[in-house]
This record gives structure tokens, C-alpha cells and sequence, in this order.
């Protein structure tokens, strides 16, 4: 966990440099994403409410010696939770001004062409709108928020295998760093909800009449679109914030964890698919994502995850050998 929080530091100071060589007036757009973070005092102590449960769940699962043992293990995971994101939403709100957007056009026409002339987004909207809003949708935002800022500390707390640790915590920094900075930057595009308004066209004005029949729109998920939009308009900088559809963040994430928990337990498998399969219809269904985001993300995240394993397996038959 430690070399995770090493490279975490980095990734900021990264972050930092990029605002400075990319945005104009870096001091005043950093001075406002500390502004625009005026609970960070209570979002520092929830992640330190979530250090004392994992300190708990240790000890009541494993007894004061594994708690003696993983404290800092756990303690390096809250400052990689606390340091990673706040990195990435620089880099992410940054992004439009490294690379203008572009690709939209592209993803749509493929995104169709994959569906067989349809749109997918027209396709989860012909689900019964009660079961995606009543049911689903807190999934995307709140549901999708648990593992994407505290897998980490879980993992940390509760995981004695040191190599099932080294892969979640691989994946997950992959998630962030390379789909949602590295990759999301050579394929610059802003989603369907926000294609019309980028590109001045009516290409889905269909779907955005849909949200706002549907709901969405005057929704939490809603709010926060209205709020990306404000901020990469105003050429501002605030956290939670940035605008990036190709890879898929949300999705990457999803499938880091149901991997996760496949490897806990295949028992917990359904779970997880569940959880991949809800992630991957919201995305569609509330515009922010082309399918094709979702499928790419889930497809290279397993490819990976397959490599890591293999690798550590042949690691592990050559120490065997060596004996």
C-alpha cells in the first residue's frame, strides 16, 4: 500500500503541474477548487469514521494482533482514497484544454452501428421508467460512490491475501489513472447528453427530451449534469467536477469490484454481474455514456486483470521451482 501512496503523491503533484501548464491563471482555478471543497472537513471525517470501522471490523473479525498488523495498511488506504480522486478531478477538468473534444461524432455513429441502427440509449428507455428511477438509479451517484472512494480501506482491512491486495489495488489505480485521464484524453468526448450542446446540432434532442420527461433531468443525477456543464463552460475548476464519456470511469470501477468480489467468493459473483449490469444500463439510460464507454472499459479491465493473474502465477510456479 505504501507504493501506492507514493505513486498517489505523484499523480497530484502531476495534476498540479498540468493546471499550471494548461489553464490560464493555475493559482486562482486551485484557490477555487479549495473553495468550491468547503466540507472537505466532513468528507475528512467520514473517511475517518471509515478508518475507525475498518479499525473495528479488524478486530472483530481477526483480533488485536491483525489490528496491530494492518492499522497502517489501513492508513496508507484512506490517503490514497483522500489523495487520488482530488488528483484526478484536476487532471479531468483539465483535460478539454489538453485536447479540445472531438470524438463524439465518431462514438455515436459506432455506438449506433454496434446496436444495428439504434441508438442503445433508445433502447434502456424502453424499460419501465419506474424500475431504472425508484429502484436503480441512487446506484449511479451514491450506490457506484462506496467502492469507487473505499475499496482500498476495505481491502486493506479485511484482505490477507497479499497478491488478491496487489491486483484490486492495480485495478483500481488503472481505473482512475489510465481510463480516466490517460485513455479519456486520446479519446477526447463529452457523451450524448452533452453531444447537442457541444457540436450545436440535434442529434439527441430525443434522449434529452426523454430525461427531462422521465425525470432525470430534475434529478441528483440531473443536477450534477447542470453542474459539469457550468463548470467546463466557465472555463472553471471545482471538485467532483470535469467532463469525459470514452472510457468509462464508472464502469472500469464497477468491474474492479465485481471482480473483487468474485475472487472473496464466487458466491458473490451474481452480485457483482448485478452491479456491472445496473452501472452499465444508468450510464446509457442517463446519457452521460455511449455504450461502447462501458463495453471498453469492462473489456480492458478483465484483460488486465487476466494478466495480473497469470503473471503472478507464473511468479509464484518459478519461486516454487527455484526451491
Amino acid at each position: 500500500m505504501k507504493l501506492f501512496l507514493y505513486f498517489s503523491v505523484l499523480y497530484v503533484l502531476s495534476a498540479v503541474g498540468i493546471v499550471f501548464l494548461f489553464r490560464d491563471n493555475p493559482i486562482v482555478l486551485l484557490t477555487s477548487v479549495a473553495n468550491t471543497s468547503g466540507n472537505i472537513l466532513s468528507v475528512l471525517t467520514e473517511v475517518f469514521a471509515v478508518f475507525l470501522a475498518g479499525a473495528f471490523l479488524i478486530f472483530a473479525l481477526f483480533g488485536m494482533q491483525t489490528l496491530k498488523e494492518r492499522s497502517v495498511e489501513v492508513g496508507l488506504a484512506v490517503a490514497v482514497c483522500l489523495i487520488l480522486p482530488a488528483a484526478f478531478t484536476l487532471i479531468k477538468t483539465s483535460m478539454p484544454f489538453i485536447t479540445p473534444f472531438f470524438a463524439d461524432p465518431f462514438f455515436a455513429s459506432l455506438d449506433k452501428a454496434l446496436h444495428f441502427g439504434t441508438d442503445p440509449w433508445e433502447l434502456v428507455h424502453a424499460l419501465p421508467a419506474t424500475v431504472i428511477l425508484d429502484r436503480l438509479l441512487p446506484f449511479y451517484l451514491s450506490g457506484w460512490a462506496l467502492p469507487a472512494f473505499f475499496l482500498p480501506i476495505f481491502v486493506a482491512a479485511t484482505d490477507g491475501d497479499a497478491g488478491r491486495r496487489h491486483r484490486t489495488m492495480v485495478l483500481f489505480v488503472f481505473s482512475w489513472v489510465v481510463i480516466g485521464n490517460i485513455l479519456a484524453i486520446a479519446g477526447m468526448s463529452a457523451g450524448p447528453v452533452f453531444y447537442d450542446r457541444l457540436l450545436g446540432s440535434d442529434r439527441f434532442a430525443m434522449l434529452v427530451s426523454e430525461l427531462k420527461t422521465s425525470g432525470v433531468a430534475t434529478s441528483s443525477v440531473g443536477a450534477t449534469q447542470e453542474f459539469l456543464w457550468a463548470v467546463y463552460t466557465a472555463k472553471a475548476q471545482a471538485m467532483g467536477s470535469g467532463i469525459s464519456a470514452f472510457p468509462s470511469v464508472h464502469l472500469a470501477i464497477a468491474t474492479v469490484t465485481a471482480i473483487y468480489l468474485a475472487e472473496r467468493s464466487i458466491w458473490f459473483l451474481p452480485v457483482g454481474i448485478f452491479f456491472v449490469g445496473a452501472i452499465l444500463l444508468l450510464s446509457i439510460y442517463t446519457g452521460y455514456h455511449y455504450a461502447l464507454d462501458g463495453y471498453f472499459s469492462i473489456i480492458v479491465t478483465i484483460g488486465l486483470w487476466v494478466w495480473l493473474r497469470k503473471r503472478q502465477g507464473d511468479a509464484a510456479m518459478r519461486r516454487t521451482a527455484a526451491i
